[in-house]
């Protein structure tokens, strides 16, 4: 469905579509700090359940991925190519600058805390 002339743009999309993905990222957002508040009346975590938690975080992810990753090839391969590479790229760069950086501490959270 094409946008009609007069409906406001912005970087080639409505602006009514912009307002919408806003929206529910911030509700995504919020949950996701929502979902960590039974963490909160715990006062340790089994190494086995945080590696459970971050398996099934890693395969969501991997779907989501998946998923937006097909949806994208429809549109244009070569910009989910590059979207590919970008992110790959990233992920080179910040292991990089955090190896040299093991130093770094975040207050007293150590290992699995962290």
């Amino acid at each position: 469905m094409a946008a009609s002339s007069a409906e406001p743009m912005m970087f080639g999309v409505p602006v009514a579509g912009l307002r919408t993905v806003l929206f529910y990222s911030t509700v995504t957002a919020m949950a996701t700090g929502l979902g960590a508040i039974p963490l909160l009346s715990v006062k340790s975590v089994q190494a086995k359940n945080i590696a459970f938690s971050n398996c099934a975080a890693a395969g969501m992810c991997l779907a989501a991925s998946l998923a937006l990753s097909v949806e994208g090839f429809g549109e244009s391969r070569y910009k989910v190519a590059l979207g590919m590479l970008l992110g790959y790229l990233f992920i080179v760069v910040t292991r990089g600058f955090l190896e040299r950086h093991e130093d770094v501490k975040f207050d007293s959270m150590r290992g699995a805390n962290a």
